[in-house]
C-alpha cells in the first residue's frame, strides 16, 4: 500500500469515527454520509460536465466498492390499472406488476444487486434528438390536417 493510499484510509477512518460520534448507532447512515462526502470531494477536484448531475444509489449492506454506471431500464408489464384519486380524478398506474429490468451489466441496478455503490451521471434533457430530426416535417403536415378538420367543422 502506498503512503498516499494509507493516508487516505486513515483520513476516511477518522471521518467515519467523527460522524459516528454524532450519528450514534446508525452505521448505515454513517456509511452513506461517508460515501456522499467522498463522491462530493471527488467532484470538487475533478468537476463534472456542464448540466450533469449524479444519481447515487447505495446498497443496503456495506458496499463492496463503487461502480460508475449507466441508468438501468425498467421493463413495464402489460398491466395498466385505472384508479381514482381522493378527489375522484382518474389516473393510470402503468406497470403495476413486479419490476423487471433489462440486462443488468453496467447498470445502476446491476451494481446495487452485486453490492456496489452505483454512481450514474445524468442530464436533464430527455429529448430524443434523432427522432426530433426525423419528425421535423410532421409539424407542417399535421397543422394542415388540423386546419382542414377545423374548416369542416365550422
Amino acid at each position: 500500500m502506498t503512503q498516499a493510499t494509507e493516508h487516505a484510509h486513515e483520513t476516511i477512518a477518522s471521518l467515519r469515527k467523527e460522524i459516528a460520534r454524532t450519528v450514534i448507532g446508525q452505521d448505515a447512515i454513517v456509511n452513506r454520509l461517508v460515501i456522499a462526502i467522498l463522491i462530493r470531494g471527488h467532484v470538487l477536484v475533478e468537476g463534472l460536465p456542464r448540466k450533469t448531475l449524479l444519481n447515487v444509489n447505495v446498497p443496503p449492506d456495506a458496499p463492496r466498492g463503487l461502480r460508475v454506471t449507466r441508468l438501468g431500464h425498467r421493463v413495464y408489464s402489460d398491466k395498466i390499472v385505472e384508479q381514482s384519486d381522493p378527489r375522484g380524478r382518474t389516473h393510470y398506474w402503468i406497470g403495476a406488476g413486479a419490476p423487471a429490468w433489462e440486462t443488468l451489466d453496467g447498470t445502476d441496478i446491476g451494481a446495487i444487486h452485486d453490492g456496489y455503490v452505483a454512481v450514474t451521471p445524468l442530464h436533464l434533457d430527455l429529448t430524443n434528438h434523432g427522432a426530433l430530426a426525423r419528425m421535423g416535417e410532421w409539424g407542417n403536415a399535421l397543422t394542415s390536417q388540423l386546419k382542414r378538420d377545423g374548416q369542416r367543422r365550422g
